[in-house]
């Protein structure tokens, strides 16, 4: 064991006090209000107004890109995502069991953990056949269907037989005919969009719907489409847990119904160059998880010339999402946009015109 002299025990216990003394960062900075900003921004502005600087977010939003503290005017508090980590989805329309087996394979094979698979009009399928070399007990499944039919029995069945063997399935089955899902899950898919505000408006009506129901889903599965705007995709998430919110509020449910945000890239990000695609996609899925995205889907950069996208472009997709969340570490913190004047300030006025509207319509409903 190491000894230490009294002298350098002193020294030590001389350097702690001063470290323990040291007086916070931001208390060297006297603070400074908007006025006197904004003060500081005119001169730099030699003349110009500060107005001339504001940029439409969305055709209907003026943004100033100066906020302030004192711009919030009360607490908001956003829920942040529900699940504990940030899922990498696939979706996939079935037709053939072998060739969609194929398809699964290979996307599970590169790292995905989530997979929406929708069943279509289907009336019957071979599940063996379909998950045949899959551990879906590693894996989400959510699992879509049009209406309750004999192929929702055979997937019961089938997940029973496999819970007996050792692997036990977690899936959730949203049915659209339905407003009450399996397993108590529900699922809101607006219509994509080009307004922000339609978006949101959907979501609310959408939700509204599911909440007057009899028995109150345990979890709701949000799609939510994702476009160029990084900034704008941001606040849409934002704005979309406080509307949800709120929604839960005036149901007077005894706490808010999770929702789980499955991010998916519109299909107006793919375009004719595959490689700018690449760089896009790259863009649209720092935006999904700065914003608080549970799942995230990035379609292939090339998915607009050949239907699934080519091995190689379902590959880069994949990379994408594996750099951002296993080299970048950006899915660590839950909501790392939390505290910015810009997107709260931005997120609430969203959610408060929509708020406005939706309840306007339903008073006059």
């Amino acid at each position: 064991m190491l000894q230490y002299s009294r002298c350098s025990r002193k020294r030590a216990t001389s350097n702690r006090d001063s470290i323990m003394k040291k007086p916070n960062l931001f208390d060297q900075f006297p603070s400074s209000t908007k006025s006197h900003w904004i003060d500081r921004v005119n001169r730099d502005l030699k003349g110009r107004s500060p107005d001339d600087l504001n940029f439409q977010l969305a055709p209907e939003l003026e943004i100033s890109p100066f906020h302030h503290i004192e711009d919030i005017t009360e607490k908001i508090d956003i829920p942040t995502r529900f699940c504990s980590e940030i899922f990498l989805g696939y979706h996939l329309n079935v037709t053939d069991e072998f060739t969609d087996n194929q398809l699964i394979t290979e996307q599970l094979a590169g790292g995905v953990n989530y997979l929406s698979i929708s069943f279509g009009n289907l009336q019957s399928l071979d599940f063996q056949k379909l998950f045949k070399g899959v551990f879906l007990s590693m894996i989400q499944l959510h699992l879509e269907v049009t209406k309750h039919n004999t192929l929702i029995d055979s997937f019961l069945k089938f997940a029973a037989n496999q819970k007996k063997s050792g692997q036990d399935i977690r899936f959730w089955i949203t049915c659209e005919e339905e407003a009450q899902g399996f397993h108590k899950v529900s699922l809101i898919n607006p219509l994509k969009e080009n307004s922000i505000y339609l978006i949101l408006g959907q979501i609310l009506y959408q939700g509204n719907h599911i909440l007057e129901s009899v028995e109150i889903p345990e979890q709701v599965i949000l799609r939510l489409p994702f476009g160029h705007d990084y900034l704008l995709n941001i606040c849409q998430v934002r704005a979309a847990r406080l509307l949800w919110a709120n929604l839960c509020d005036l149901h007077n449910t005894t706490t808010c119904v999770p929702l789980i945000i499955e991010g998916h890239a519109s299909p107006s990000i793919p375009q004719k160059d595959h490689y700018a695609n690449m760089i896009a996609l790259s863009q649209v899925g720092v935006s999904m998880i700065t914003a608080g995205s549970d799942v995230i889907f990035l379609p292939p950069s090339d998915a607009n010339t050949v239907n699934e996208g080519t091995e190689f472009s379902r590959r880069i997709s994949r990379n994408i999402y594996h750099l951002l969340q296993l080299e970048c570490h950006m899915g660590i913190v839950h909501d790392p946009t939390a505290g910015s004047y810009f997107f709260d300030k931005t997120a609430s006025e969203i959610a408060s015109q929509t708020w406005h509207s939706f309840s306007k319509n339903i008073t006059n409903a």
